[in-house]
């Protein structure tokens, strides 16, 4: 987690360096540049703990189980309950704009291909598991591979 320093500011300059920063961004109409300005001003952690945020929205609209979101994140599950009351906490029009975002088709397809990984794993049973009730099993994923969100 980053640091957070004991000095907080005045919330009215807060408030202003907030507003010069969205500014800044939001005029960043080309993607390499805003990619670059991402990386640049965001530390290492800042830049996971964003993507795994907006993933965790992804996941958690899609009705996937804190349990998956958890081990596909790598994340404990009390940072997914924090995600859950963070995403409830949005207003409407929070909600509205994030899901702009994480349903673009793009980066559907990339969370729906993270989740085959996570619900299907290996094209093998596990090692020392009960072959039988994986070859049951088996035609149901099949059938299951084109839509994991379901």
């Amino acid at each position: 987690m980053p640091q957070v320093s004991r000095f907080p500011l005045k919330e009215e300059v807060r408030a202003r360096i907030l507003s010069l920063f969205l500014e800044v961004l939001s005029q960043s109409k080309n993607k390499k540049r805003g990619q670059q300005f991402f990386e640049g001003f965001f530390t290492e952690t800042e830049q996971i703990m964003f993507t795994k945020r907006l993933t965790g929205f992804f996941l958690l609209e899609k009705g996937i189980l804190n349990k998956e979101i958890a081990s596909l994140l790598k994340v404990s599950s009390a940072t997914v309950s924090r995600f859950t009351l963070w995403q409830k906490s949005l207003t409407e029009e929070q909600r509205k704009m994030i899901r702009r975002v994480v349903f673009k088709k793009d980066l559907e397809s990339l969370f729906v291909d993270l989740l085959k990984g996570i619900k299907y794993g290996s094209p093998l049973p596990p090692k020392h598991s009960n072959w039988s009730e994986w070859r049951k099993n088996k035609n149901e994923w099949e059938g299951d591979l084109e839509n994991p969100l379901r």
